[in-house]
């Protein structure tokens, strides 16, 4: 499966890297920010998008709201990574179209449980 990770944290997409490793075998995309993703998301087809909330430029939740704006990428799976987990970011989010919400941060039962849930 092919997975894009979007953070601008080279740390956190390692982090997600390596938990996405455990879940499966997952070819792994990285972007440094959403205008990069949408950039990748244009010429390679992914089964799973995991993106930061908060990043410069284009937030997660605005480029969530592009995808979902994209008939051909509409039914591409979102997951949201976030340091903020209070009810109005969740809503926000799912408002905006992600399909699974995950808050910094994370532990790997949560990881592989939100990721096996959202390609099921």
């Amino acid at each position: 499966m092919r997975a894009l990770i979007i953070d601008d944290s080279a740390t956190m997409r390692k982090i997600v890297k390596d938990s996405l490793s455990k879940v499966g075998d997952f070819d792994v995309t990285e972007a440094e920010n959403c205008h990069e993703g949408l950039e990748k998301l244009a010429v390679t087809q992914f089964d799973l998008v995991l993106v930061d909330w908060n990043m410069p430029g284009m937030t997660g939740i605005e480029f969530t709201k592009t995808v979902r704006g994209n008939a051909t990428l509409a039914k591409t799976p979102i997951v949201m990574i976030t340091s903020n987990a209070d009810k109005e970011h969740v809503l926000s989010a799912v408002m905006a179209g992600v399909n699974d919400y995950m808050a910094k941060p994370f532990t790997a039962e949560i990881f592989a449980e939100k990721i096996s849930k959202v390609l099921s």
